[in-house]
């Protein structure tokens, strides 16, 4: 499963709701304070990675496609 699947499939089962990959989740209310820490755990825990809390801005969490193209430059520069 690509990364962008993996990330909308956690988002949409732990908030019941169906994101597109371009809908801020921001601006929607799906992530607020506590669901971007708990997305972050996820992305650690599925993806083998370490996310700094500076790395924690809503340029990498604004939409699933964000996401996914944080966690891959983040792999790959592991």
């Amino acid at each position: 499963m690509a990364t962008a699947e993996q990330i909308r499939s956690y988002i949409e089962r732990t908030h019941g709701k169906q994101v597109g990959n371009d809908e801020s989740l921001l601006d929607s209310g799906i992530l607020d304070s506590v669901a971007i820490f708990e997305l972050v755990s996820f992305l650690e825990d599925t993806f083998g990675i370490k996310i700094d809390d500076e790395a924690i801005i809503p340029e990498n969490f604004e939409t699933v496609a964000l996401v996914a193209a944080f966690v891959d430059r983040t792999r790959a520069a592991a």
